[in-house]
């Protein structure tokens, strides 16, 4: 995360009763959710890479853990991209990223099977109400994401995604289309951003917010 939660939590004066995290990873806000108050039962972590999945799941047992690959619809075929970083790894190929990170480099691909976040839901009686904080790291995929997540969104308080102002992965929706989908869910433009001049960074949506919106532009030596 480019922006510190616990930050935005005083800031805000966010109410954090569960987190959905989509793009998990090898789990490295697990510090950040446990500094917070939150126990494994109230983190649920996705990450598409099956061998990352299990590696977490052996260095984690109690984090509630699943494989699967997010998208706006169920069971579509697509090509999942793989990277020589695995947290670069993406449903789109690498576009305007190869230009300020080119030692970057798809090295793989395979064909998945995409799942919503309701069906996830629905499929691990998860309760809609308890995770109100969303946080979606997903290399691109963020507005396929959310836009299968349907009247889960009427649920969800705060909305933490990884945005982007150009195509850094070829084909994927921009900022502005991020902010116009959560806008019919009540979410305002984000409240907080944070960019580099790579055309990517980090912004934080909150449901019904009156305030004004604040985004910061950091050195250019920002590398995710």
């Amino acid at each position: 995360m480019l922006i510190n939660l616990k930050e935005l939590i005083k800031l805000y004066d966010l109410k954090i009763n569960g987190i959905l995290h989509i793009g998990a990873h090898k789990l490295q806000e697990k510090p950040i959710y446990e500094s917070i108050g939150l126990k494994a039962k109230d983190v649920i972590w996705v990450e598409a890479d099956p061998k990352t999945v299990g590696e977490c799941r052996m260095m984690y047992p109690q984090q509630n853990i699943h494989q699967e690959v997010m998208f706006s619809r169920d069971n579509e075929e697509k090509t999942f991209f793989i990277a020589n970083d695995t947290q670069c790894s993406s449903l789109y190929d690498l576009k305007h990223h190869k230009n300020f990170n080119p030692g970057i480099k798809m090295t793989g691909k395979c064909t998945v099977k995409t799942k919503t976040v309701k069906t996830l839901f629905q499929e691990n009686g998860y309760e809609a109400k308890k995770y109100n904080f969303f946080n979606l790291d997903t290399q691109g995929a963020e507005w396929d994401i959310l836009a299968g997540c349907g009247s889960l969104l009427n649920n969800v308080d705060y909305i933490y995604a990884e945005v982007n102002t150009k195509e850094v992965y070829s084909g994927i929706h921009l900022v502005q289309d991020i902010d116009k989908l959560l806008e019919s869910y009540g979410f305002k433009k984000a409240v907080e951003s944070l960019y580099g001049w790579e055309g990517w960074g980090d912004a934080l949506y909150i449901k019904n917010w009156k305030g004004s919106t604040k985004t910061t532009k950091p050195y250019a030596s920002l590398v995710q």
